[in-house]
Order: C-alpha cells, then structure tokens, then sequence
C-alpha cells in the first residue's frame, strides 16, 4: 500500500480516488460524473459557488444547461 500524507497532518491518502478528489478541490473546484449522452450523474466541491446549484441538485441536468453559451 503506497500512503500520501497530507502536509501537516497525520492522515494519509490511500486510494487513487481520495488522491483525485483531493486535488480536484484543491482550488474550490467542481467534479462531475457525466454519461456518454451528457447528462449530469452526480456533482461534488464548490457547485453552489460555481454552478449556483447545490450537488445534490445536479443529477439529470444536461451539461449544456450549466456551461454558459459565450464558452
């Protein structure tokens, strides 16, 4: 087992994952699990902030409904 210790903390990361959603929201940033046709499966980090929805809001939606057109 390969361990990743936090900076200044005595738990450590294990898995691919925990390492993943560790530096996904490192910046306050946001993951989604989408589908082959684009539809939200789940959401998670600062999607309040950023997609003015709560997480547990987000399954179902299509990703054209989040991404503002100008991008």
């Amino acid at each position: 087992m390969v361990e990743y210790p936090y900076v200044g903390c005595a738990h450590t990361m294990t898995t691919a994952t925990e390492r993943l959603l560790a530096f996904a929201f490192a910046n306050a940033d946001v993951l989604l699990e989408v589908d082959g046709q684009g539809v939200v499966q789940s959401g998670l980090g600062a999607t309040r902030t950023l997609l003015h929805r709560a997480d547990d809001r987000l399954a179902g939606l299509a990703m054209a409904e989040l991404i503002a057109s100008a991008d």
